[in-house]
């Protein structure tokens, strides 16, 4: 095993082995921090177990050109555009002799247009994980959830995390768009959720610090190999400064990437970016930061390197209505290709056939009218264009796509 997980695995059994003054039963204040920060919910609360039930739906009309490969538009209702709908159970259990709370989560996603599960014959294909909290250890979970670079860089990868800071809850990032895209800087193996992922998180203050590991997951639910332990694992640390008017972060983020059991070769992918957000008076803040991406390729078309850096604003005047406009740029050199169309970030490179060196450019913009705290109806558009050689897969290698839509998010 790599020192970075040996010592994020020592971190947390030191936590849970920690004396009584470090431990605690875990207070109703504290519970099910994920749901009540949203105020949505259905909660069950008993002695020593509290439970929630919620919900989001959103679903989004939308009009797309470029969405085959003969260039054809299609309009129709489509992926929810900002949030995947998705339904869970979250809780917390107070477990006896001052130790800390067992948490534990269950979500799933789904199409509101058609019904369909989002991962077929997946039931929670979002989150599925289990671990112990207490405000003294903080947070340790264990099995499928976010990558912990995801939620070191979700605070101001797009302008839709109104408070900018990054908490112990999973955060950040739209559903489907194209600029949504930046997230594959911060991915893994198998994406950008880690399944058999330990994460542990910590608040001092102001700052919040995470180490994580994923445990060899080949990906598309195939199951660990023997003697491949250390093949499609992945490292991570995050620090985040979360100081209100201004918050700050950053990820460091490594996978060991491989084919299929029959490949033997292993590449590594490497990942680190900074960035923040700024309250500019009390209406407006603005949101921006940097990634940096590298990839093993095979020999014979060398190895690939990409910058990219994003800038983006939120106005929400006194009123039902808020704004967003936001700007990502992707710089990549000698990407690996297959099928004449690139591979997103920390997908598997061994069998690319062809690499690009190209740029893209992605501006977008929204406009939110809320009904209340659980329900909104919104207007977004965006338009991509690619330059050079970048041929991108989700306009079929053409040179530009523009996207509109018009949709509604409820919560329960």
């Amino acid at each position: 095993m790599n020192r970075l997980p040996r010592r994020a695995i020592a971190l947390a059994v030191a936590a849970l082995a920690a004396s009584p003054a470090l431990a605690q039963t875990q207070g109703e204040a504290n519970v099910l921090r994920e749901v009540s920060a949203r105020r949505d919910g259905i909660a069950m609360h008993r002695p020593g177990l509290d439970l929630s039930l919620y919900g989001l739906l959103d679903l989004t009309f939308v009009s797309r050109s470029n969405a085959n490969a003969a260039g054809d538009r299609l309009t129709n209702f489509d992926t929810p555009w900002f949030s995947g709908a998705r339904w869970g159970v979250m809780g917390s259990r107070n477990l006896p002799d001052g130790a800390p709370s067992v948490i534990f989560k269950l979500e799933g996603e789904y199409v509101v247009a058609t019904g369909n599960m989002d991962t077929p014959g997946t039931i929670f294909n979002r989150d599925a994980w289990v671990g112990f909290y207490g405000d003294a250890m903080g947070k340790l979970t264990m099995g499928r959830q976010n990558t912990l670079a995801r939620d070191f860089a979700g605070n101001w990868g797009d302008p839709y995390t109104p408070d900018g800071q990054v908490t112990y809850e999973e955060r950040g990032w739209t559903n489907t768009n194209n600029f949504k895209q930046l997230i594959n800087y911060a991915a893994s193996p198998s994406g950008t959720r880690w399944d058999r992922g330990v994460v542990y998180k910590k608040q001092f203050g102001p700052f919040m610090v995470g180490a994580g590991h994923q445990f060899q997951s080949p990906g598309a639910g195939a199951d660990p190999v023997a003697g491949e332990n250390n093949r499609n694992t992945s490292n991570s640390l995050g620090l985040a400064w979360n100081g209100g008017m201004f918050n700050a972060s950053g990820f460091y983020n490594q996978s060991d990437v491989s084919g299929t059991a029959t490949t033997a070769t292993t590449f590594k992918h490497k990942s680190y970016a900074i960035g923040g957000n700024a309250g500019v008076g009390p209406m407006v803040r603005v949101f921006g930061g940097v990634f940096h991406y590298t990839a093993e390729q095979p020999a014979a078309f060398g190895n690939r390197s990409d910058n990219a850096w994003t800038l983006s604003a939120r106005l929400a005047p006194a009123g039902k209505l808020d704004y967003e406009l936001g700007y990502a740029h992707f710089k990549a050199n000698n990407a690996g290709a297959i099928g004449g169309l690139m591979r997103n970030p920390y997908a598997n490179t061994t069998a690319i056939t062809s690499v690009q060196t190209g740029t893209k450019g992605t501006v977008y913009g929204s406009v939110f009218y809320h009904f209340d705290r659980s329900t909104e109806v919104y207007l977004v558009a965006d338009r991509m264009k690619t330059k050079d050689q970048w041929a991108d897969p989700r306009s079929f290698g053409k040179p530009d796509q523009n996207e509109y839509g018009i949709g509604i998010r409820t919560r329960f």
